[in-house]
């Protein structure tokens, strides 16, 4: 690395701490810092990404490997791992800073999930808002996050898998009551997650033929730190599972990729829409063997919850997801209108039952019609899957957009980077008195 990249890349370093650190600082409600810092971090990201890569270049030029061995390790190994330290330093700020996440508070309710479940009691079918802590030997600590919990997470039911659950208790675990351990732990999970993603990219892209120093992209993607690191949501854990199932499945390993699937799968439900184009990539009959492998895990996986009393509890939660709750949507906004013009009320009980229909039906023709015989043709039909279900959901948090942002690293659509920075504007209606939604925001960022 001459000594030009090296100036230039610690000052965008100095850029990227400060903007780090300012947006750490900043409350949700103040919007137009926030969504300024950002456009910095995007801008400069973008700038080391482009280092990155003519530094890759400069090296394979003067090396004697074939062109079509585009690789990350063109970079001096000191160079490679300075950028990991870079990257595992900017998510960890908030710790380095004693910062919590200041733009969702979720991570309340996985840290009281986690101490429930690793008391030995099962978080499911527990209301938070009626739960009597004082049976519970860290009963302060559990008093403490049901204060900052939301309404919505101190009222209803918990919708996260067991895979997730299980993330919660060993950071409960190992917290032994002390939150800011218990962060830590959640946020390490995080991390780790996000160097298995950087990993996965690294051996996936070559097969796709593309380089992989796009594997930096996700590294180093603002949305990536911010949103699954920073305010810790474990979309994180979900790509890096989904990508080394797909790996996996390319090298024929069937039984290790539907485990993997499995395990991304119980964490939220959504890998479910990668089961048809997987099965018709990996041809008729070690497809179908796939999807047993994955069928039988989710299944061992859900059975103690949904078969015990429990059950109703976790579904009614997921349910809320399609018949209540609203949020940054795009085509549902645009029925709902139509909706209230035709009746008068909103439509959302009847919609919001529909369009999931809808999408797994357009989901399920894309996998099987589709000729999903390569890789890059595969991820470019998940990507697509994914952009199906979006478009059609009631619902759409920013941390949603993780695993098509993930897929589209495989392929040579770029749209998904531009939404990454766009879905920033849904934190547009965030004000001390609570939340209003700026429908005119929303149609610029769809």
């Amino acid at each position: 690395m001459n000594a030009r990249a090296r100036v230039l890349g610690c000052v965008l370093l100095l850029i990227s701490l400060a903007c780090y650190g300012s947006f750490l600082h900043t409350g949700r409600e103040q919007f137009w810092l926030l969504i300024s810092l950002y456009g910095i971090l995007f801008l400069a990201s973008a700038k080391a990404y482009q280092l990155t890569v003519e530094t890759c270049r400069s090296v394979k030029n003067t090396t004697d490997l074939p062109a079509s061995n585009q690789s990350i390790s063109y970079l001096p190994k000191s160079v490679i791992l300075a950028l990991i330290a870079v990257g595992i330093v900017f998510r960890l700020l908030p710790e380095i800073l004693q910062i919590t996440p200041n733009l969702s508070p979720d991570w309340y309710r996985f840290l009281w999930d986690g101490m429930l479940s690793s008391s030995g009691i099962s978080p499911y079918g527990i209301l938070p808002v009626e739960y009597d802590t004082s049976y519970h030997p860290d009963a302060e600590v559990l008093n403490v996050l049901r204060a900052n919990l939301t309404h919505l997470n101190a009222s209803n039911y918990t919708s996260y898998g067991i895979v997730n659950q299980l993330q919660f208790a060993i950071a409960a675990w190992v917290g032994q009551g002390e939150i800011w351990i218990m962060a830590l732990m959640l946020r390490l999970q995080c991390v780790a997650a996000d160097l298995g993603t950087l990993w996965a990219l690294h051996k996936l892209l070559p097969l796709v033929n593309l380089p992989r120093w796009k594997a930096w992209l996700w590294w180093f993607c603002p949305f990536v730190i911010i949103e699954l690191n920073h305010n810790l949501h474990f979309e994180g854990s979900m790509v890096f599972l989904l990508l080394l199932g797909l790996y996996w499945l390319h090298k024929r390993k069937t039984y290790a990729a539907g485990l993997s699937v499995a395990a991304s799968i119980l964490i939220k439900l959504t890998p479910l829409l990668t089961l048809p184009a997987l099965w018709k990539s990996a041809g008729l009959k070690r497809g179908l063997l796939f999807c047993i492998t994955v069928g039988v895990f989710v299944l061992v996986g859900f059975a103690g919850l949904v078969l015990g009393p429990e059950g109703d509890a976790f579904l009614q939660s997921v349910g809320l997801w399609f018949g209540t709750f609203e949020f940054n949507a795009s085509i549902y906004y645009v029925i709902r209108w139509i909706g209230y013009q035709a009746t008068g009320y909103n439509i959302i009980g009847i919609t919001g039952k529909l369009l999931p229909l809808v999408a797994a039906v357009v989901i399920f023709v894309m996998g099987f019609a589709k000729k999903n015989d390569t890789l890059s043709r595969v991820a470019c039909t998940l990507l697509f899957s994914y952009c199906v279900y979006l478009l059609l959901a009631t619902t759409v948090h920013p941390w949603y957009l993780a695993i098509p942002l993930a897929l589209s690293l495989l392929t040579r659509y770029r749209f998904m980077l531009v939404w990454s920075f766009l879905v920033f504007l849904s934190y547009a209606g965030y004000s001390l008195d609570g939340y209003e939604e700026n429908l005119w925001l929303v149609a610029l960022e769809y």
